[in-house]
């Protein structure tokens, strides 16, 4: 029997049907250079989005709009828009896609933006016209990315195109494999952090932020909980340059003032960039990929009284997974919550048994085996697989043998 063919609603989300066609246009360029071409085309189509809509608004200047000049940047800056140059605007450099110069054209309204854009400037990528990106190629990814549709407001411009945004930083990261913990944190565990701080108002802090995935969920779980966004301010701060780039890129589809995330290229430990802050919530997802971190340079340092950062790696948790850890975390720290220590998953310990353990807080010191694997029987388990060990050497003996005999027989045939 046939298969019906899927139904609308069963198509795949518009994020992966993009993916793979960006991916078939990627050709010998690594995912590491391809990111940058993707994301600012997707960040320039945004930009583009929102400014001539509002330009659109200014010409016809109607109600507060009267008497507007839809030239003006600063009827831009007024309302959170990023002012676009004629020949950087999307329609423009869609109707050059065809072209060979198309990379120039792209890099020059990145250029133009950035000097029109102060917020902007050293944040956009300039690597359209590069000998490796074949212009067919690069005229593909912009008509591609010119059909997402987008609805009829800013809001759902700012909803889609962030929301492709964040995914394709998900998938670059696993296509670049250990690298991309350079530069994102995966969903669940951003997640997970934002879900067990509950970051209602205040200043959020993150001293490593990367791509800013964490000030995207403080933001958006504030909406979600019918909180201000307002409410919230974000610092942060990232030593590798084109990963802050990205963040700024990304915080700005998000309509989210970055202004106070830095590029500091000492890195957090050696050098912070908000020395002074008083933050309400630091939300961080340390880089533990980094085994080089200059520890030696920071043995007496005072943020490490409870221990040195731990080393390791993190990367997938289900929605199961991080319901249950911040279930456990918020019946814990409620009076009249149910929580109770589970051994081999959580324990409450005392600052007293901390001090006994020299403040070391590797989990498994506190929460010890699960049931099952703590009545694990050791002298029994080395029996039984002692015994089949010698059951296998057995029969290897026997099969030795056999094959000896068959090898005389032989030679005696042909002697």
């Amino acid at each position: 029997m046939a298969k019906a063919k899927k139904n609308e609603n069963e198509q795949e989300p518009i994020e992966k049907q993009l993916w793979k066609s960006a991916d078939k246009l990627r050709k010998n360029i690594d995912a590491a250079e391809y990111k940058h071409i993707v994301l600012g085309l997707i960040f320039l189509k945004y930009i583009s989005y929102a400014f001539e809509e509002l330009h659109n608004k200014l010409k016809e200047g109607k109600g507060e709009y009267q008497g507007a000049d839809p030239e003006d940047k600063d009827e831009y800056k007024a309302e959170n828009v990023f002012f676009v140059p004629e020949k950087a605007r999307w329609s423009y450099l869609q109707s050059k896609a065809k072209l060979p110069e198309i990379g120039k054209f792209v890099d020059n309204a990145m250029d133009i933006i950035e000097k029109d854009n102060p917020t902007l400037k050293d944040v956009l990528p300039k690597v359209f016209a590069r000998g490796n990106l074949d212009p067919t190629n690069l005229g593909g990814l912009i008509d591609l990315i010119g059909n997402i549709a987008l609805g009829d407001a800013k809001a759902r411009s700012a909803d889609v195109l962030g929301h492709v945004f964040e995914y394709f930083l998900g998938e670059f990261a696993l296509a670049e494999g250990k690298k991309g913990g350079q530069f994102y944190t995966p969903r669940s565990v951003v997640e997970l952090l934002v879900e067990m701080l509950e970051p209602y108002k205040g200043r959020v802090f993150d001293p490593c932020c990367a791509s800013g995935g964490m000030f995207v969920q403080s933001e958006k779980f504030v909406a979600d909980h019918q909180g201000k966004v307002s409410d919230i301010s974000i610092y942060g701060q990232e030593s590798n340059q084109t990963t802050w780039r990205l963040a700024k890129m990304n915080l700005a589809i998000r309509g989210i003032d970055s202004s106070q995330v830095k590029w500091n290229n000492e890195g957090s430990f050696l050098n912070d960039a908000h020395r002074d802050l008083k933050a309400d919530y630091v939300i961080a997802n340390p880089p533990f990929n980094d085994s080089d971190w200059s520890g030696d340079l920071l043995r007496k340092d005072g943020r490490w009284k409870y221990g040195t950062p731990p080393t390791g790696r993190t990367r997938e948790l289900s929605q199961e997974d991080i319901q249950k850890i911040a279930g456990t975390y918020h019946n814990w720290r409620n009076p009249n919550g149910s929580y109770e220590d589970i051994k081999g998953f959580c324990n409450s310990a005392s600052v007293a048994r901390v001090r006994e353990l020299d403040y070391v807080l590797t989990p498994g010191r506190y929460v010890g085996l699960p049931d099952d694997e703590d009545d694990f029987n050791f002298n029994e388990r080395w029996t039984k697989l002692k015994a089949e060990f010698e059951e296998q050497l057995k029969e290897e003996e026997k099969l030795n043998v056999l094959i000896l005999k068959n090898l005389a027989k032989v030679e005696v045939k042909n002697g």
